[in-house]
């Protein structure tokens, strides 16, 4: 039995063929995996792309096997935060942790608002210092 959050609200992950177990995601950025409804469903970790959260099936097709990911991050944005303008078309992760996929967290944004963003990105810098001067 999943425990909801005060406010937590979830939302099914379209998927285009049908899956053994359902898949949903919430505004707190949690990934569950559920037959019925969201409230019998159980948490789920999910995988990790370059600390990023991420959700992994699997679709048999003609005999063959192919691996289809999912971002959270993104599911979460186009779920739970309205865009101001067709330009929005990246999602920032506004404290910088790749893994806190919470709405609160996330924000659409321009290409040139994450360019900018991601100048103050702590792993940016640090890789800049690795590489040292140019």
């Amino acid at each position: 039995m999943l425990r909801l959050y005060p406010s937590e609200e979830f939302r099914q992950i379209p998927i285009e063929v049908p899956l053994k177990m359902k898949y949903g995601v919430s505004n707190y950025g949690r990934l569950i995996s559920y037959t019925e409804t969201f409230q019998d469903g159980n948490e789920i970790k999910g995988g990790l792309s370059d600390g990023y959260r991420t959700m992994r099936y699997v679709i048999q097709r003609e005999g063959k096997k192919k691996s289809y990911y999912i971002m959270l991050y993104k599911l979460v944005a186009e779920f739970f935060i309205p865009k101001t303008s067709e330009d929005q078309k990246h999602v920032l992760h506004l404290d910088y942790t790749r893994d806190n996929d919470k709405v609160s967290n996330l924000k659409w944004a321009t290409r040139e608002e994450m360019i900018e963003h991601s100048k103050k990105s702590p792993h940016v810098i640090a890789a800049r210092l690795r590489r040292g001067p140019v």
